[in-house]
């Protein structure tokens, strides 16, 4: 998993991950979890829509379900991202501290957006 957030200041740098233990800077840590409850929501939002997709495109759901489904996760995705990165812009920085969200969380957003968008892309169903 790739990093959400990174702090630097006087030459130093060192970055978040979702599943990092103890990791700060998340969503968690306003709810009082260390142990990444956010990236746990996330993991499992993107697993349901994987799943759902297969499903789909083995012509055992209906694709506009599918896709209902899907732009629902993608829905969910962006909004977990928006509120991390809110949350990382909150925290308190200054005296030269450098704190900003990372590529992952932009990973986060711009694959939540596509899910969300595919609803209006056609439906097409492997055999049956």
């Amino acid at each position: 998993m790739l990093n959400w957030a990174k702090v630097s200041a006087g030459g130093r740098s060192a970055s978040s991950g979702p599943f990092d233990e103890g990791a700060v800077y998340r969503l968690g840590d306003w709810l009082g979890d260390t142990e990444g409850l956010d990236a746990w929501a996330v993991l499992l939002i993107a697993i349901a829509g994987l799943v759902v997709l297969g499903i789909t495109v083995a012509g055992r759901l209906d694709a506009r379900r599918g896709a209902s489904f899907a732009a629902s996760a993608g829905g969910l995705l962006v909004a977990l991202a928006i509120m991390e990165m809110q949350y990382i812009w909150s925290r308190p920085a200054g005296g030269g501290v450098d704190l900003g969200p990372t590529f992952g969380l932009y990973i986060l957003l711009a694959g939540g957006v596509l899910a969300a968008l595919s609803r209006f892309l056609p439906a097409k169903q492997i055999g049956g």
